[in-house]
């Protein structure tokens, strides 16, 4: 933006139909192109996926999904081979500061599967998901409430991914392959105690409660691509799978899960 901005003689506003927006980020790279040197004060950031970094002249912190941060001087070790966090713990608490800062301000998710249950018990993606990329497989659950709602289990997200879940108390599964979406959903709902199960594979996909099928259709497909999210139970992180809104936390007991190939 800074750049397209500074190329086409742009003046960046301060609001927009009356809203005030966020202030533009970065530095122009026209100077670049014109072999000058670049003029940046502040550090550079990322994060995608849980995977957080920042730069700052010579130094930059590293902190991959679910590890612990790392440092690295890249002028002299441009591969970042050697972790110096233990021999600059100062250095690199200021620079993961500065990132979690630039984060509140810029509305970057945390990632940290920081969704509880009605129970308080903290509920977070396993990025350890089962690989499922060309295969056939089958998700069930032992669950229990009254009236049930919400994600029970579920992998990936809106591009590859399945969900098993409630909708007013009624078992439903969602899969999705190449962004294509298929939902079943069993006519009837279901109170207390239950175990609910979906199988995929080249031929069909079914859902089935209690041992019993209570829905059935044809499949689209096995799964072009491994889903990219990691599994989560007891609730949808990130993308969701089916026709609902993130994280569509389940209301009742998770007793037992299990996802077979």
């Amino acid at each position: 933006m800074a750049t397209a901005c500074d190329v086409g003689h742009a003046a960046y506003p301060s609001e927009f139909k009356g809203h005030k927006i966020l202030p533009m980020e970065g530095v122009s790279l026209q100077p670049a192109f014109l072999g000058q040197p670049l003029q940046r004060a502040k550090p550079i950031f990322w994060e995608h996926e849980g995977n957080r970094a920042v730069r700052q002249g010579p130094w930059k912190a590293v902190l991959k999904f679910k590890g612990q941060w790392e440092l690295y001087n890249v002028e002299e070790d441009r591969t970042e081979q050697r972790d110096l966090a233990t021999s600059y713990p100062d250095k690199l608490r200021l620079l993961a500061d500065t990132w979690e800062t630039w984060a509140a301000a810029s509305f970057v998710d945390p990632w940290e599967g920081n969704v509880r249950n009605d129970w308080g018990e903290e509920l977070k993606s396993d990025p350890d998901a089962p690989q499922l990329q060309g295969k056939p497989f089958t998700v069930s659950a032992t669950v229990q409430n009254p009236h049930p709602k919400g994600v029970v289990i579920a992998q990936g997200g809106k591009a590859f991914g399945y969900a098993l879940y409630f909708v007013d108390g009624k078992p439903a599964f969602a899969y999705r392959n190449s962004g294509e979406l298929t939902t079943l959903t069993a006519e009837q709902p279901v109170s207390g105690k239950a175990v609910l199960s979906a199988s995929v594979d080249a031929e069909a996909i079914a859902l089935a409660v209690n041992g019993k099928t209570v829905a059935k259709v044809k499949s689209p497909g096995l799964f072009a691509q491994q889903p990219a999210i990691g599994l989560s139970v007891g609730f949808d992180s990130v993308h969701p799978v089916g026709d609902y809104e993130v994280p569509n936390r389940f209301n009742g007991r998770v007793l037992e899960y299990r996802v077979s190939k």
